[in-house]
C-alpha cells in the first residue's frame, strides 16, 4: 500500500477565479528584491495561495516563482524561510511542480539540509516537501545520494509535533525501494523508532505513515526478521486495513 499526504480537493462551490497572471508574475518578482519584508510577504502569499489545488500549477507554470522560493529557503530569516517552506511543500502536489522543483540548483541540497532546522514548522515543511518529491523517481535518487538523509529523517520520527513524525514517516516512506531497504532498515533507530509510533495514542495518520514505511522495510528478510522482534507485523497489517477503510467511506461520502 502506498500512503502520500494528498492535498485537500477544494469544494466546488468554493473554487475561486484563476488568479490574474500579473498578480503571480508580481509575486514572483518580489520574491527576488533585496528587500526582506517583500520576499517574506510574497512567499506567505504563495503559501497561502498554494493551498488550493487549482492553483498549483499556475504558480509552479509562473517565471521565476519556484526558483525564487528555492532561494528565500537559504535566507538567514527564519520567517522568510518558513513562507518559502510551506509554499513548496503544497506546490509538490502537483506533479509536473515535482518535476521543476527538483531540478532547481541546489533545491534538495536546502531541503534535506532544513531538516535539522530548530523550527519545527520548517522541519515538518521541508519533510513534506522531500516526500512528495520521493514520488518522482528522479528527485528520489538525488535525495538518497545526500550523505545523512536518513539518519536525519530518523531523528525527526522522535519528534514531539506529530505532523513532523508523519512528514518523515511519509518521507522515509516514498524514497525506499529495493535498492535501500536494507541500508535504511540498519540506520541507527529507524525501524524502533517506526513501530513506536504505531502506538494507539498517537493520531491515525501518524500510525498509518509509520506502518507504510514499516510494510515498506519489510520487504528485505533481515527487516522483517527485525519487526517481528517487535511483534509489530500484526499492528501494521490492523492499521493498514483501518486506514484503507476511513479512506474507502471518505471516498464513498
Amino acid at each position: 500500500m502506498n500512503f502520500k499526504v494528498a492535498a485537500a480537493p477544494t469544494p466546488p462551490d468554493t473554487i475561486p477565479p484563476p488568479i490574474p497572471q500579473s498578480e503571480l508574475d508580481d509575486l514572483a518578482s518580489q520574491l527576488q528584491s533585496g528587500v526582506s519584508e517583500k520576499q517574506y510577504s510574497a512567499a506567505a502569499a504563495f503559501a497561502r495561495l498554494s493551498l488550493i489545488r487549482e492553483n498549483q500549477k499556475p504558480i509552479g507554470e509562473t517565471t521565476g516563482a519556484i526558483p525564487g522560493l528555492v532561494a528565500r529557503l537559504a535566507s538567514p530569516l527564519v520567517w522568510i524561510v518558513q513562507a518559502a517552506a510551506a509554499a513548496l511543500a503544497s506546490l509538490t502536489h502537483d506533479p509536473g511542480n515535482r518535476t521543476l522543483i527538483g531540478r532547481e540548483h541546489f533545491a534538495i541540497d536546502y531541503l534535506v539540509a532544513l531538516l535539522k532546522s530548530p523550527h519545527t514548522v520548517v522541519q515538518e515543511a521541508v519533510a513534506k516537501t522531500l516526500g512528495n518529491l520521493a514520488v518522482k523517481n528522479e528527485n528520489k535518487d538525488k535525495i538518497v545520494a545526500i550523505d545523512a538523509v536518513f539518519t536525519t529523517l530518523v531523528a525527526r520520527l522522535k519528534s514531539p509535533h506529530a505532523g513532523v513524525q508523519e512528514a518523515a514517516a511519509l518521507a522515509l516512506s516514498n524514497l525506499i525501494d529495493a535498492t535501500n531497504q536494507a541500508k535504511i532498515g540498519k540506520t541507527k533507530g529507524a525501524i524502533p523508532n517506526l513501530v513506536l509510533l504505531l502506538a494507539e495514542h498517537n493520531p491515525i495518520m501518524v500510525q498509518a505513515a509509520a506502518a507504510t514505511a514499516l510494510e515498506k522495510l519489510a520487504g528485505d528478510a533481515s527487516n522483517q526478521a527485525k519487526i517481528a522482534n517487535f511483534n509489530a507485523l500484526p499492528a501494521i497489517f490492523q492499521i493498514l486495513r483501518n486506514t484503507a477503510l476511513v479512506i474507502q467511506r471518505n471516498t464513498a461520502a
